[in-house]
């Protein structure tokens, strides 16, 4: 969910995240990891209030993970973390001149620093397997409207 100017220009979207996370290995709850994805938003026509009409809008995050896992009842653990890497992102879009009013095709494709944070809660159905949501908020470093949400819901199965 893109949020504050990048939402003006962008609609929700949809993507899938694959993860690879280590806990206890330095000390007993500490998850460290690392992950990757695909983000496709809903291009948003913007033209009259911010002179911008996106058409394919999508980013690619690669992140490393830290967090501390807190066992509460039974089976169920509720995992805060903090990350931090790299996010590639593209977009199609229309850019009106805000003077002549001339519509213009452009597109943006860049690499750049990303930051986040969030909350997973697991839920352990059998020792190798367990269901997750995890609610994620990150930040595009250094872009003037790149914050975004999300809600991610999956499976963890461990090796």
């Amino acid at each position: 969910l893109p949020l504050g100017a990048f939402g003006k220009i962008t609609g929700p979207g949809y993507g899938a995240v694959a993860a690879f996370t280590v806990s206890g290995w330095f000390y007993d709850n500490l998850v460290l990891g690392a992950e990757t994805g695909y983000y496709a938003f809903q291009g948003k026509d913007a033209l009259d209030s911010e002179y911008k009409k996106t058409t394919t809008v999508y980013m690619v995050p690669m992140l490393l993970t830290a967090g501390y896992s807190f066992e509460l009842a039974g089976d169920f653990s509720v995992v805060p973390y903090i990350s931090m890497g790299v996010v590639y992102f593209y977009a199609d879009y229309v850019s009106r001149d805000r003077v002549t009013f001339n519509d213009r095709n452009e597109n943006i494709s860049e690499a750049g620093p990303a930051a986040g944070a969030g909350i997973a809660g697991i839920y352990r159905l059998t020792h190798s397997i367990s269901a997750t949501a995890r609610l994620s908020f990150g930040w595009f470093v250094g872009a003037e409207s790149g914050l975004y949400g999300g809600l991610d819901v999956g499976c963890l199965y461990r090796l």
